[in-house]
């Protein structure tokens, strides 16, 4: 029975495609922080112009009483 060295069943593996993973590769890291990203900048999106309509609402209100 002849002695396999790690390189030797690592490519043995490879060529069955039974590779072991350990950890996410650079690139799934790359795709989560985009995704959170994105998620961001739409919730930033989303509060702003909502906080928007609601500053002006009181903006007008507080013209309007100055005024009287």
């Amino acid at each position: 029975m002849p002695v396999l060295t790690r390189g030797e069943d690592s490519q043995r593996d490879v060529a069955r495609g039974k590779t072991k993973r350990r950890g996410a590769t650079a690139m799934e890291y790359l795709m989560v922080i985009s995704l959170i990203f994105v998620v961001c900048m739409i919730a930033i999106g989303y509060v702003g112009s909502s906080n928007n309509a609601n500053m002006s609402y009181s903006t007008n209100a507080i013209t309007k009483a100055i005024k009287k």
